[in-house]
Order: C-alpha cells, then sequence, then structure tokens
C-alpha cells in the first residue's frame, strides 16, 4: 500500500467520522417524550408533570401511536429523569436478580428515518441508572433502524457477585464459577445477560430483493456501561453501526457465550451497498475500555464440543465473512453473504482486559487507526493474543496505534475459498505503529508474522505513557506519549498524512507531526 492510498482512505475517515458522530449528537432537539420516576404509564409523556412510568413504555406509545408521534418523519427524543430504572419483574431489594426473571427493562423496535431519528436519552443534567437484570438492558430488535440510545448509565450485577464469593452462605459466586460441575450449564439471565444488544435475525430478500431483520442506523454512545455478565455493547447481524464515547468496564466476567466489553458479530449488509472501501459503515471510535475478561469457558467453543475461554477482548469483530468463512457457520435462515461494508476502529483508549485490546477474527475490510492500549490479555487462559490480534482475517490496515503489553501483535491471515469459490488470498498492513513490551522485552515485528506486511514508520520502542494508573469516575489512565521518538511518529512519510481521524479522542484536532495513540498531542 502507498501512502497516497493511506491518505485517501484517511481523507474519507474524516467525513465519515463527522457525519456518524454529527447522527449521534443526540440533544440537538428538546424533548418529545418523558419518563420518570414519579410518572403513571397510562400518561401521554408531553411534559414531566405527564411522564411515563418506564422507559417500554414511551416506546410502545411511539409505536401503537405512529401517526401522532410522527414517527418516521420527525425526530423524535425520548428525555428520561433522574433515578434507577429495573425491568418489570426485577427483584429491586438488594438490587441482585435471582432466578426467575428473564426481562429486559427497555426492547426498541422502532423505525426512524434518515432525518428522523429515534432518540433515548436522559434529560439535561439527570443521572439515569439502567439496570440489566435480565437477557439485556437494552434490546434493539431486527426491526429497528435510525435509533440511538445516548448519556445512559447501564450496570449489571458482576460487582455484587464478585463481592459474595466472600460469603460462606451466598453461593453467587461459587455457582457462576463453577457452572460446568454438572455437566453443560444451562443458559441463565442471572449470568449471561448484556448491557446492551443490537439483535438481528437474517432473512434473505424475497426475489433478489433486500434482505429482512438486519437492524441499522444504530447509535450508542456515551453511556456509561458496567459489570453485565455478559457482553458491554453488542451488535449481531446488524448494519451501520455507531459506538462511540462509551465506557465499557468489567463485563463478561459469568456469561457462558464467549463475549466481550464491545463485539460485533456477523455483521450483515442491510442495503446493495457492497462498497469494501470508505465511507465506513460501522464505527467503533472514543471508548473508554476495562477489566472485560471472560472467566467461564464458552459452551459452544470447539463447534460444541469441549467448553473453552475463548474470548474478553475489550473489542472484537467477529467472523464478517459469515458463510464465507472458514468456520461457516450454520444461521437458521440460510447462508448469510460477507459482509461488504467498512469498519473503522479507531481513537479508542484500552488497558487492563482479559484478552486482546483489540481482535478481528474471520473478517476483513477493517481499519484499525489511532488507539491507545496498555497491558492487555491478562486471562491466563488467554495469553498470547496480544495486544492485537488480526487472526484468518484480511484487508485489514493497522495504523498510527501504540500496543503496549506482553505481547503487542499476533495473528494470521486469511487463505480461504468462499461459497462461491472465489480464493480469498488475504492481507494485512501496519504502518506507523508503537510497541512496547516492557523494558528488555523483545518484541516480534508485524514483519516477522506470515501474510503481515509492515509499511513505514513502525517503531519498537517504550511509548512513555504519563500514567497508567486509572483515576477518577469513571476511571482514565493517562496515556498520551511523552517521548519526542513517538510524540512526532504520527502517520508522517514525506509529508503524506496516513491513517489518522482528523480529531482525537477528546476532540483535539490532529495536524502533524502529532503523536501516535488516540491523542494527538503529546504531554511535552
Amino acid at each position: 500500500m502507498t501512502c497516497q492510498a493511506g491518505k485517501k482512505l484517511y481523507l474519507h475517515s474524516l467525513l465519515t467520522l463527522a457525519a456518524m458522530l454529527g447522527a449521534a449528537n443526540l440533544r440537538a432537539q428538546s424533548c418529545t417524550y418523558y419518563v420518570g420516576a414519579g410518572g403513571n404509564n397510562a400518561n401521554k409523556g408531553k411534559t414531566i408533570a405527564t411522564a411515563f412510568l418506564t422507559l417500554q413504555a414511551a416506546h410502545d406509545y411511539i409505536k401503537n401511536n405512529p401517526a401522532q408521534a410522527s414517527l418516521g418523519k420527525r425526530p423524535i427524543t425520548v428525555c428520561v429523569e433522574s433515578g434507577d430504572y429495573y425491568a418489570a419483574d426485577s427483584a429491586k431489594g438488594d438490587g441482585i436478580q435471582y432466578p426467575g426473571s428473564q426481562a429486559d427493562v427497555l426492547d426498541i423496535s422502532l423505525a426512524g428515518g434518515p432525518n428522523a431519528v429515534v432518540t433515548f436519552t436522559p434529560d439535561r443534567g439527570a443521572r439515569v441508572a439502567i439496570h440489566q437484570t435480565g437477557w439485556q438492558a437494552i434490546k434493539i430488535l431486527p426491526s429497528a433502524k435510525y435509533v440511538a440510545v445516548a448519556g445512559f448509565i447501564v450496570q449489571g450485577q458482576s460487582w455484587k457477585i464478585s463481592a459474595a464469593k466472600e460469603s460462606p452462605t451466598n453461593g453467587l459466586y461459587h455457582t457462576a464459577t463453577h457452572r460446568y460441575a454438572n455437566g453443560k450449564p444451562r443458559p441463565w439471565a442471572f449470568y449471561d445477560g448484556n448491557c446492551i444488544a443490537v439483535f438481528g435475525k437474517y432473512n434473505p430478500g424475497a426475489n433478489g430483493g433486500l434482505p429482512t431483520g438486519v437492524p441499522n442506523h444504530i447509535a450508542i454512545s456515551n453511556n456509561q456501561i458496567y459489570a453485565c455478565g455478559g457482553g458491554g455493547i453488542a451488535g449481531i447481524q446488524a448494519d451501520y453501526l455507531t459506538i462511540a464515547g462509551n465506557t465499557v468496564g468489567d463485563c463478561s466476567w459469568y456469561s457462558i457465550y464467549g463475549t466481550s466489553g464491545i463485539s460485533l458479530l456477523d455483521s450483515t449488509n442491510s442495503d446493495a451497498d457492497t462498497n469494501t472501501g470508505p465511507p465506513y459503515k460501522n464505527l467503533v471510535a472514543g471508548n473508554y475500555l476495562y477489566g472485560n475478561a471472560e472467566y467461564v469457558a464458552w459452551t459452544d467453543a470447539n463447534d460444541g464440543g469441549k467448553p473453552e475461554i475463548t474470548d474478553g477482548e475489550a473489542i472484537i469483530i467477529d467472523t464478517n465473512l459469515n458463510s464465507a468463512g472458514t468456520q461457516k457457520p450454520t444461521f437458521p435462515n440460510g447462508p448469510i453473504p460477507a459482509y461488504a461494508g467498512r469498519t473503522l476502529v479507531a481513537n479508542n483508549v484500552i488497558w487492563g482486559n482479559g484478552s486482546s485490546a483489540v481482535e478481528i477474527f474471520e473478517s476483513e475490510h477493517i481499519d484499525i487507526e489511532s488507539n491507545s492500549t496498555y497491558n492487555n490479555d491478562l486471562n491466563p487462559a488467554e495469553a498470547g493474543r496480544g495486544e492485537v490480534a488480526v487472526s484468518y482475517a484480511s484487508d485489514v490496515n493497522v495504523a498510527n496505534n501504540v500496543f503496549y503489553g506482553a505481547t503487542p501483535v499476533s495473528g494470521s491471515v486469511l487463505e480461504t475459498t468462499d461459497a462461491q469459490g472465489v480464493q480469498r488470498s488475504g492481507w494485512v498492513w501496519f504502518e506507523n505503529n508503537v510497541y512496547y513490551a516492557g523494558p528488555g522485552v523483545e518484541v516480534l515485528a508485524p514483519s516477522k508474522i506470515k501474510g503481515f506486511h509492515e509499511g513505514v514508520g513502525e517503531q519498537i520502542l517504550d511509548p512513555g505513557y504519563v500514567s497508567t494508573t486509572a483515576k477518577g469516575s469513571p476511571p482514565r489512565p493517562n496515556l498520551r506519549v511523552s517521548y519526542s521518538a513517538v510524540a512526532a511518529n504520527g502517520c508522517v512519510n514525506g509529508g503524506a498524512i496516513c491513517f489518522a481521524p482528523s480529531k482525537d479522542i477528546l476532540g483535539f484536532p490532529r495536524s502533524p507531526p502529532y503523536a501516535s495513540g488516540a491523542y494527538a498531542t503529546s504531554s511535552q
């Protein structure tokens, strides 16, 4: 790949990032409906005084009264007042959902429009905590499109389960970590539930038409997401996802489903756009991720054979080759074509997760740009995956990142034949990255990995992070670089700019020479 090609991709990155984050600017319009702890579901939610009691009631009113709500014709904002929101069948006494509850707090099936996004968000200045006590706190269903969820605290119960391990009379933790003691465990929302999940159900289009059941144009932004036993944010068989500005911590500890902090699984085309280059369809940007790890084996690992710990990544783009991949997963509604869209993973700060900071598995058409990682891949069952793991993948660009950990990079390149008999000869390109594994520890350069192509500007040296200790609430380490060799690395080669969004994780503009990683500026 030439630097000129990189510059072209970079310019598209700017336009796409601005457009998608603009779509996630979710408080540009006034509140249309209100939800509050003192509300009543018999109300119509037009004012705070006539608020709905639950988020689901507000959703269902819009769905059942589309003409009055102008659904799909104008922006609709559901504003939620301060308080704690639980599913209807949850136990509120100690905040722990005991066996029996299955309900979500909010199921979203609404279809907005390009200029008529349906947004769920706290009212100005409100602190809203949504508690995962069933299979999901918030579930976005196959019919949903042009929907946004922004600004909430979404919290599961893994912290409570973990704390219970010191109690001799409380079997919550023991049951969570010994789920295979009596054979294959049964699914249990108590341990397996996700914080926010986008669930598609692909159906091929009739007579060659567009498929149905693929949720699309979904924005999940600026949420604080913690302690769900399953995934933090999961997208399955979906298209056009923006996941931006979230904090995702301590998720995936107790699920039997091989979950991660942020995951895009089986991404699926919702339209006829088969362009594998920019603009991006999916964006995972500006997120902070820590403490996500898998401590219970995935029940369906090894094709349903021996359960194994396989995941617990901070971010994973998983199996978007779908039926064309080597795994050849079985889908109930027939083969799903390989995903044609491009995905950008950029400006994320990632530390202390169980497996890789970023993993690309059996997927293609992905750019990993300007991320900062530190000391991931901590779970002994997953050691060696690397800060970035690109496995059975192709058409992947990895540029302008800082990868600091015991194994900065690992993986392999996809070489397989798809369902149409077309040979996929994979490639992965690395450029302008910084790698470090600690004082005196040898780092395997990408050029030493078969199929990985190393471009210009690759450096193996200490980035001089300002502070790797996370402080504050929500917690943040200071992963700005301080060494001048890293600070000036920044995708500059002969004056051409390659692979970096125009702004960093804090919104500061990048201008060359800028620092590698998620921050445009160094500490100097």
